[in-house]
Order: structure tokens, then sequence, then C-alpha cells
């Protein structure tokens, strides 16, 4: 008997999970992501939630690949991108993902890089142009994010996120700006109250000028996609 207990618990450990994923969760970067996967842990307890954050796996799914799952895994978590195939994989789950005004979210993560990402590419290439005034001169750096050929990338995560899946065929879209309100609202959707844990927050757009425009006009793409949705 104690054979066939272990061989059983063997099996739901390396299950594919496919029947008991119930929410495929698509953290955009610097959407409130961190936060929200802390309202998760203590809502269903950390063995329910899958992370998908190593650059491997985030790839791998996000491309529609299968990965196994603990037994019992409720909610797939993490950067990987929308896919058709993940329905198939995972026909009990429902999408959810959260979103933030374009500028707003460019802002923060600049400062996010800026801060404590110093030994990527990335802020290497704003070093070499800007220097140790960086700080100094912080909208023309932010300009210069959102210009440069290298750095865009960066900047188009909705059109990168929802190329294979609109945003419209997404069960559930949080607004970050609503944070508290929307974090309710998706707790009715899950029939689970999330708790309000907020970690890596940076304020909207403090530092930022009250005209825009010029910004909005770069990120023109994204607006277009998530605009309805703001």
């Amino acid at each position: 008997m104690n054979l066939l207990s272990n061989i059983l618990n063997m099996l739901r450990v390396q299950s594919d999970g496919s029947d008991t994923v119930l929410w495929l969760s698509h953290h955009i970067p610097k959407t409130a992501g961190t936060s929200l996967k802390l309202g998760y842990a203590e809502a269903f307890g950390t063995r329910a939630i899958r992370q998908l954050y190593s650059p491997e796996e985030v790839k791998h799914v996000g491309n529609g690949g299968k990965i196994l799952l603990p037994y019992g895994t409720k909610i797939l978590h993490g950067h990987f991108h929308a896919h058709p195939e993940q329905l198939k994989l995972y026909p009990n789950a429902k999408r959810i993902v959260w979103v933030r005004d374009p500028v707003e979210r460019a802002w923060s993560l600049l400062g996010h890089l800026l801060a404590v990402q110093r030994s990527k590419e990335e802020y290497q290439i704003i070093y070499n142009e800007f220097g140790e005034n960086i700080e100094k001169n912080k909208l023309d750096v932010f300009e210069f994010f959102l210009t440069h050929p290298r750095l865009q990338i960066l900047n188009r995560p909705y059109q990168n996120h929802f190329s294979k899946v609109p945003i419209s065929d997404f069960h559930f879209v949080g607004r970050t700006h609503c944070y508290a309100e929307d974090l309710q609202r998706l707790s009715q959707v899950m029939g689970t109250e999330i708790p309000l844990l907020e970690k890596n927050v940076r304020a909207s757009g403090q530092g930022l000028p009250a005209n825009r425009e010029q910004y909005q006009k770069l990120l023109e793409n994204e607006y277009n996609i998530v605009d309805g949705f703001l």
C-alpha cells in the first residue's frame, strides 16, 4: 500500500497541471505584478502558484510550450506572453492581466533601471550618453530612453504581449491606477479575497510634467492597444 501511495504521489508531483490550472496571470513589467504575486500567495497559498520568471521558461511558455507543474497548481503567474496554445494546454484556465498608462509605465521602468539594474546593458547605454548627469537631466534621459533604437524594445510591452492574443480576449483586465478597487473586482472574479499587499511600488508619474503629449506621441502604438482599458 505504501508503495502504491508513493507512486501516486510521484505522479501527482510530475503532473502537467492541465486540469488544475484555473488562471493564467500575465505580468507585464511595472504593472503591479509583484504586489499581485504576494496577494495570490496569501489568498491561495504558495503551492498553488507557479511563478514564471526565468528567461528560458518565459520564452518557452510564451511560445505555447508545455511545462511540468506541481500537483494542485492553480495559477501560472509571470512575464510569459499570451499564446493561443496555452488555453489548449490548460482548458479550464482564464487569462488575467493588468495594464498601466504607457508613459507612466515607461517612466517607472526607467526609474527601476537607474536605481537597481546598473549592471544591465541598457543602463550602460544611458550612462555612456549622460554620464554622472543622469539624475540631473531625468527628462532628457527619458526622451532618450523612449527613442534610442536599442532601448525601444523595453517600451513596447503591449505590442509584444498582445501580438498573438488580443487584450479583448482576456477574462480580466485590471488598472494599476485603480489597484485597490480592481483588486476587489478580481477577488470577485476569482472567488477568493485577495489582500492588498504592495511591494516594489513607484509613484505613478512623479517627476513627469503635466503636459505629456510629446511622450504620448512616442508611445502612440502602445496607447492604441490599451486606451480602452485604462
